[in-house]
């Protein structure tokens, strides 16, 4: 079935119209943290190195906060949130890193600048695969907390070709 639009509108003003509203409040849709870039790739051996800002966007400001990285991520119903292999947690009374990643991953972010980078030291083949932040957030006029998640994917080469 065609769009019938109202005889004192064109197209096009319908459609100036719709953009004109994407560009005007684009900036509260903005998401809330910045994980670049999407894929890295590295060698068997080597190090990688995940950038990662907290952002405060218009109408979204956030006081208090904490993140969880996961190594292969997904979604578990039951909890209504993600779950993985526990790479790092902001929060100091989180369980464990897996013992897979316990001495190869680091902070190396600065909390206090809103920076959540990761870096993974002596990649192994295994670590080929999909990486997740999981940000938790107060924000500032509100009471509720809200949740916000990002990935990216880490190709593992092998050093011998």
């Amino acid at each position: 079935m065609p769009l019938i639009f109202p005889t004192t509108f064109s197209y096009w003003k319908w459609i100036l119209m719709k953009y004109h509203y994407l560009i005007l409040f684009s900036g509260s849709l903005d998401k809330p943290l910045s994980v670049t870039p999407k894929t890295l790739s590295a060698w068997e051996g080597s190090c990688v190195f995940i950038s990662c800002n907290i952002k405060e966007e218009f109408h979204r400001r956030i006081n208090q906060w904490s993140f969880v990285w996961y190594f292969q991520p997904s979604f578990d119903q039951s909890l209504n949130d993600y779950s993985g292999t526990l790479l790092y947690s902001s929060n100091q009374t989180a369980t464990e890193v897996s013992s897979e990643f316990s001495n190869r991953v680091q902070f190396v972010g600065d909390l206090g600048s809103k920076n959540c980078s990761l870096k993974i030291s002596q990649l192994h083949l295994s670590d080929n695969g999909s990486y997740g932040i999981r940000l938790y957030w107060v924000p500032g006029e509100l009471k509720t907390s809200d949740k916000w998640f990002e990935t990216l994917e880490i190709i593992v080469h092998s050093k011998y070709i």
